[in-house]
């Protein structure tokens, strides 16, 4: 006997033992509903057909009065075949067909035993496939998602007799698939030993699965003209409606007939790939035994060509389908309008009644045709706002293809899983599609960086390249002349264009939408005005250490009341989620018409909240010292995650002259990322945000700002101007002495900077006697923090032609930190692939030429593991291991790197010392090997990168001594 099969036996004599009667098949009576009394038989000849007797079933069947009844005899189950997931799913499930039950118990006019049925055989049935608990869970899982949801109007619509057969079918595809799969694991106990035998069961679920989806739209068809008639307040409507179920449809209908508001647009650009998506969807099927009707949707952001993709497809189709109308879709009133036009240009026949109530039976007459006519249609739904506009015209036609457009995700998934997400152009696509309906070529490399910012800027909204298309031909305006007005007057720009296929400007697109949001969404959409559109982690946003004041956004920090915010505004498509990385992106011309309407009292509370959410978005570690002065290095990626979204605060605080409440705390938070990117080789940039922060009207020499005056020395380091870094230095300490006494440990920390300084402009003693007034503060306060005193000591003696000191003052600097030369080479601190550097070199001077080499060459991968493959302490390490291999007489190898270093120094700004560099010595090589052509050339092109440099501090002499100093002597 089968586990199965002894669990039923020891259930039946247990209840025997407690007195309790066996439960038996109720006898059916005269007054029993006939359709449940055929459903029922069809349900026992089912596993009939299965070689079980309905006698046998019977004590199984009729004992369970509900679902609560039904889990908690599950739970019985061993806990090692049923995870608590798994009940948990099950629970639901059981939920959605107690709802079922209960409207298919009314549509019936029976009790319980409706229930009955279901309850005991999913009992029965997990029972005997208890080996694949979890996937008879998800089995039912899948059948209970197919059902209608009746739960809205269960009790408040009258039943009709063709509700009640839907009904009655749905109840009938259930039980039916209860008795096959009971037989089927009763006569199959090792069916997880053959995939085989299991792949034949899915089948057969599966295809109950299409017929349950096929019965369900029914139901909701009937539901949906029931309501429809009630909506027409005409007490003679569900006559109208039986009456039509006799319609006569011998008419001759009017063929082909399409209806649509526009030919064909021969401006429609850049949208093949999504018509041919479209097609590939909704084409009709040469199949003959094709059994579905056809759907698709298309949602997106306003704006962004829905309705035009849609039409297109439209004119493109006339040969394929043999009626096409064109509904719009916003209310009832216009879809109706739409289809009694469909009706009239078919030569459907009307009847001589009241305007409403014609208009509900031209509907239905029209989807009666559409389902038995045979014929080929598609129907567009455009701009649906609520799914239930639309059901009444729904057809069930195989022949059909239905096709909608609309700004909600959720109706888009409401009728069909094939949807397209239609988004903005890339940048690419946005600038030839503005180019081609603009008619004018971009020929400049002005008119090129012109068009490329005014696409960005329009985020390659398709409705946006269209209106400003035809404001750049109205004027005559090239893209440099249009940019420089579109800076200045962008919402006046916005608010023209409107044209006879769009009834929007830009400035009034998304006013409704924007209207339709809750608050919190509404406040979550204000304050993603002020990020970088394209990636915003939500981590930056969530971040309830931020500890915001504004009660408005309290809600970031509740999960629930985040996910319903973000929700909300993906439903209209204003936002895109990832949830891979769990980021969020927003439109930037969504963001302008945010801003622009941003009372400033609101815009300054959404400003004051970003900069301090971006300011607990990354370690702070501005205004610290230590022995790893300035580098932030372990927080990198996080920085990196903050950067765009401080820089956009930046641009718009300039455009429309947002004031923060704390400037003190935008300031920290602007030199904190120009730390970061000074530390990753951008100093061009991390020199525009330190000035940005010095420009916000705080003190200079205060505990905020004189950190970042410290910092301007640095970037002027690395891009060889040791005078100007000098002076910033010099600043600096003056304003320290202020602050701290001339002994403080600050205070050395500034000589070191200063000391470095003269070091690179070559005034050694200088530098030696600054290092000498730093090692006396450290000396009388902490020694251990000396380290990169000695550092700079190394560095200055190997300046001074002194390696045997340099040497013995770096390897003192590593045992204060307690580190050896591998530890060294091995550590991810930026600054210690340079004492390496360092080391190299100390080799060389003291004539140790391999060890140098080696060493050298180290360097190259350290700092490629730490910085990345390309950026100036590479290129310096690169051209300090070529200048070793020319000595040793590998031209051939020097020649290499030196090319890979003005390879990768091209439209680099932040190299062209290095680039200028590298010409000459490439270009001096060459001479020296007789090749005087190509040598000069490379020479020229030397002088002439040279000529660009702003800023450089050395003399222009056609030397190699000259060249070497547009770059510093030490890059750390």
């Amino acid at each position: 006997m089968s586990d199965s099969a002894s669990f039923l036996q020891a259930a039946a004599q247990q209840a025997e033992r407690l007195g309790e009667p066996k439960a038996v098949r109720p006898q059916t009576t005269a007054q029993d509903n006939k359709i449940w009394k055929a459903a029922l038989q069809r349900y026992y000849d089912e596993l009939a057909n299965g070689g079980y007797k309905g006698h046998a079933i019977d004590r199984d069947l009729w004992d369970i009065k509900d679902p609560e009844e039904l889990l908690n005899q599950i739970k019985t189950f061993p806990a090692s075949e049923r995870a608590p997931e798994d009940l948990n799913v099950l629970k639901k499930v059981l939920l959605g067909l107690s709802d079922f039950a209960a409207v298919a118990a009314l549509a019936l006019g029976m009790n319980g035993r409706v229930a009955a049925v279901i309850w005991g055989s999913i009992r029965l049935l997990l029972i005997l496939s208890r080996p694949a608990f979890p996937k008879i869970i998800q089995m039912l899982k899948d059948l209970e998602t197919t059902l209608p949801k009746y739960k809205n109007y269960e009790k408040h619509l009258p039943m009709t007799p063709a509700l009640e057969d839907a009904l009655c079918d749905v109840y009938t595809d259930i039980i039916l698939f209860c008795a096959q799969a009971i037989t089927f694991f009763r006569n199959n106990p090792n069916f997880a030993r053959s995939t085989t035998i299991w792949s034949q069961f899915n089948r057969k679920f599966l295809g109950t699965i299409t017929n349950l989806q096929n019965h369900s739209r029914r139901v909701d068809e009937e539901v949906d003209i029931i309501r429809m008639a009630r909506e027409a307040d005409s007490a003679e409507t569900l006559n109208v409606i039986a009456n039509m179920k006799t319609f006569s449809l011998s008419w001759q209908a009017k063929l082909p007939c399409h209806i649509l508001p526009y030919g064909l647009n021969p401006q429609f650009l850049e949208r093949s790939k999504e018509v041919s998506q479209v097609r590939t969807t909704l084409d009709p099927s040469s199949q003959e035994d094709e059994c579905e009707l056809k759907v698709m949707a298309i949602h997106g952001l306003g704006g962004v060509g829905k309705s035009q993709v849609a039409l297109h497809y439209a004119n493109m189709s006339m040969k394929v389908f043999e009626v096409i109308i064109w509904i719009p879709s916003e209310t009832h009133v216009k879809m109706s309008q739409a289809i009694a036009n469909l009706a009239s240009k078919l030569g459907l026949p009307r009847n001589d009644t009241d305007v409403k109530e014609e208009d509900m039976q031209m509907v239905i007459k029209v989807k009666d045709w559409l389902n038995s006519s045979g014929r080929t249609f598609l129907l567009i739904f455009d701009n649906v706002e609520d799914i239930n506009v639309v059901l009444p015209v729904w057809p069930s036609s195989n022949r059909g293809s239905i096709l909608i457009t609309t700004r909600y995700s959720s109706i888009a998934s409401k009728r069909t899983s094939n949807i397209l997400h239609l988004q903005s152009f890339t940048p690419e696509a946005a600038k030839q599609a503005l180019s081609a309906l603009a008619g004018l070529p971009a020929e400049s490399e002005i008119e090129v960086a012109a068009l490329s910012k005014i696409c960005r800027s329009l985020g390659g909204l398709p409705l946006a390249i269209v209106q400003i298309s035809q404001f750049i031909r109205g004027r005559g305006y090239n893209y440099e002349e249009f940019l420089k007005l579109y800076e200045k007057s962008a919402s006046k720009i916005h608010a023209r264009g409107e044209t006879p296929e769009y009834n929007h400007t830009l400035s009034t697109v998304w006013v409704m939408s924007l209207e339709k949001l809750t608050p919190e969404a509404e406040h979550l959409l204000s304050l993603l005005a002020f990020f970088d559109p394209d990636l915003i982690f939500e981590r930056l946003l969530t971040n309830s250490r931020a500890s915001l004041t504004d009660d408005c956004l309290e809600f970031l920090f509740d999960d629930f009341d985040f996910g319903d915010a973000v929700g909300a505004l993906l439903k209209l498509s204003f936002i895109n989620r990832s949830s891979a990385q769990k980021s969020l992106s927003v439109h930037r011309l969504v963001q302008y018409t945010v801003l622009s309407n941003l009372p400033k009292d609101k815009a300054t509370s959404f400003l004051t909240a970003t900069i301090q959410l971006l300011s607990f978005g990354f370690p702070n570690k501005w205004g610290e010292t230590g022995d790893h002065q300035g580098h932030g290095y372990e927080s990198w990626e996080t920085c990196r995650e903050v950067l765009p979204h401080v820089q956009r605060l930046i641009e718009i605080t300039g455009k429309q002259k947002f004031t923060p409440q704390y400037p003190d705390k935008f300031a920290e938070l602007v030199f904190r990322v120009g730390t970061y990117l000074w530390e990753t080789e951008q100093p061009t940039t991390a020199l525009y945000l330190f000035n940005f922060g010095l420009s916000l009207g705080l003190d200079p020499e205060g505990p905020i700002c004189n950190p970042a005056v410290r910092m301007l020395g640095h970037v002027a380091l690395d891009v060889a101007q040791p005078r100007v870094a000098l002076k910033a230095y010099q600043n600096t300490l003056a304003a320290r002495l202020k602050l701290f006494d001339s002994s403080h440990p600050q205070i050395a920390d500034v000589y070191d900077s200063i000391a470095c300084a003269y070091t690179e402009i070559g005034d050694v003693a200088q530098a030696i006697e600054i290092l000498d007034k730093a090692k006396a503060i450290h000396l009388s306060n902490n020694p251990r923090r000396m380290s990169r005193t000695l550092a700079i000591y190394a560095m200055t003696y190997l300046r001074a032609g002194k390696p045997d000191e340099a040497l013995q003052a770096l390897k003192d600097c590593w045992d204060l930190q307690g580190k050896t030369e591998e530890q060294i080479c091995q550590s991810r601190y930026p600054k210690h692939s340079g004492d390496i550097v360092l080391l190299a070199r100390i080799y060389h001077m003291q004539n140790k030429k391999e060890e140098a080499l080696e060493l050298a060459s180290k360097t190259i991968t350290i700092r490629k593991g730490i910085l990345g493959s390309k950026g100036p302490r590479v290129a310096d390490s690169m051209f300090i291991v070529a200048g070793m291999l020319r000595e040793s007489g590998k031209d051939a190898l020097a020649r290499k790197l030196l090319r890979e270093i003005i390879d990768m120094a091209q439209g680099m700004i932040e190299m062209q010392g290095h680039l200028a560099r590298s010409l000459w010595t490439l270009g001096s090589i060459l001479e020296r090997a007789g090749e005087i052509d190509e040598g000069a050339g490379l020479k020229r092109s030397a002088r002439e990168v040279r000529g660009n440099i702003q800023g450089r501090e050395t003399e222009d002499n056609d030397t190699d001594e000259s060249f070497s100093k547009l770059v510093g002597f030490m890059l750390w």
